[in-house]
């Protein structure tokens, strides 16, 4: 219903969800959902409309689940603001999954751009850990070389991930293994040093199994 609301009136779809919410006649869970199908067509169709919408919804739905996808909108058109308008409205958690869906939704184009995305997120909870692996795994894989030479000025949340995804560069012959290694051994801190060896490690127990 939800969606045939949205795709016809969106506006008046809102005035009816809201009305519907003051009642406190349909469970809250329902309100949400239907509330982010109708999000849904507005970042598709009116991405700077939503931003306004979520605005005044605050308090009235859960805009958490709607907030990474419309950031990422809002950054193609500006980074800083967006970066900006997270800090200074939303909790922390959803500020960390903003920033990781960003990051990956531009690392193939500015890997500089989601690399500053992924240095803004302060701590990696359980429930975005492995997303947050995934995209510092790809920053490497996009610009291994550049990661590497600027190792020293990644956070140090991102020491462990960028090191395991650059032995797993150096394994494949992307990079120098040697020279890899090398560093390694004098790496910036433990958590380079674990991430790495435990790449390292995994990639030759793999190996040895394989073997007749």
């Amino acid at each position: 219903m939800a969606d045939g609301w949205a795709n016809n009136d969106p506006e008046q779809s809102i005035a009816w969800l809201r009305e519907i919410a003051a009642l406190g006649s349909v469970p809250q869970t329902t309100i949400n959902d239907a509330f982010a199908k109708i999000m849904s067509h507005y970042l598709n169709h009116a991405p700077n409309l939503a931003f306004i919408i979520l605005m005044e919804s605050e308090g009235i739905f859960n805009t958490e689940q709607i907030v990474p996808e419309l950031a990422v909108k809002q950054a193609e058109k500006d980074l800083t603001t967006t970066i900006d308008w997270l800090a200074s409205t939303q909790p922390v958690h959803v500020q960390n999954t903003s920033y990781i869906a960003m990051a990956n939704a531009r690392v193939e184009r500015d890997p500089e751009g989601a690399f500053r995305l992924l240095t803004q997120v302060t701590e990696v909870m359980a429930n975005n850990e492995q997303s947050f692996t995934e995209a510092v795994v790809r920053l490497v894989k996009r610009a291994d070389h550049w990661i590497w030479s600027n190792f020293t000025e990644i956070p140090l949340h991102m020491h462990y991930a960028a090191s395991a995804a650059l032995a797993e560069r150096a394994l494949s012959g992307k990079l120098p293994l040697e020279e890899y290694r090398l560093w390694l051994i004098n790496s910036p801190s433990n958590q380079a040093q674990e991430g790495g060896e435990e790449a390292i490690n995994n990639y030759q127990e793999t190996e040895s199994s394989s073997e007749p």
